[in-house]
C-alpha cells in the first residue's frame, strides 16, 4: 500500500474535527446503568457550507479512510471518516460521522440519491478501497446494501 503524503493530522485539524463532532451530535442515554445498550446520538445542526468543504479537503489531504453506513436510526445514509492508526496493526480511529441530515440536502427518501452521490466519491474510491483493505475493514458495499 501506497501511503499518503502525510497520514498524521495537524493538532490543529485534528481539535477542528472533535469540536465540530461534538457540535453535531447530542448524545443520550436511557438508562445510565446500561449505557452501552441505551446510548444514542441526535443530530443537532447542519454543516455550513464551509465547514463541509474543510471536512472534503482533509480527507483528500490526509487520506482518511472513509466508511458508508445507514443514517440516523437507519434512514438514509452516512459517511465515516477514520484517522489513520498510530502505528501499524492497529485499526484506524474513528474522527466523525456525518449524515445527510447533516447537509444542505432536504432531508427525506426523494433525497437519498443526492445523499449517496455526496458521500460515495471518498467511499468507494480505488484508493479508499486499498485503505480499508491494508487496515483489514470491510470493503464498502453498493447503495442498496444500506438503504432502510
Amino acid at each position: 500500500m501506497t501511503q499518503p503524503k502525510s497520514h498524521v493530522l495537524s493538532p490543529e485539524d485534528a481539535v477542528w474535527l472533535e469540536r465540530l463532532e461534538s457540535e453535531i451530535w447530542k448524545k443520550h442515554i436511557d438508562d445510565p446503568h446500561n449505557p452501552s445498550e441505551t446510548t444514542w446520538y441526535d443530530e443537532t445542526r447542519k454543516l455550513t457550507p464551509e465547514e463541509f468543504e474543510r471536512l472534503k479537503m482533509l480527507i483528500l489531504e490526509y487520506e482518511l479512510p472513509c466508511e458508508p453506513g445507514g443514517g440516523t436510526f437507519g434512514f438514509g445514509f452516512s459517511l465515516y471518516v477514520f484517522n489513520h492508526p498510530p502505528s501499524s496493526g492497529m485499526k484506524p480511529q474513528g474522527l466523525i460521522r456525518i449524515t445527510g441530515g447533516h447537509l444542505e440536502i432536504e432531508p427525506g427518501h426523494k433525497n437519498w440519491g443526492k445523499i449517496w452521490d455526496t458521500f460515495e466519491p471518498f467511499t468507494h474510491s480505488a484508493r479508499n478501497k486499498e485503505l480499508l483493505a491494508a487496515y483489514g475493514m470491510e470493503a464498502p458495499r453498493g447503495r442498496k446494501h444500506y438503504e432502510y
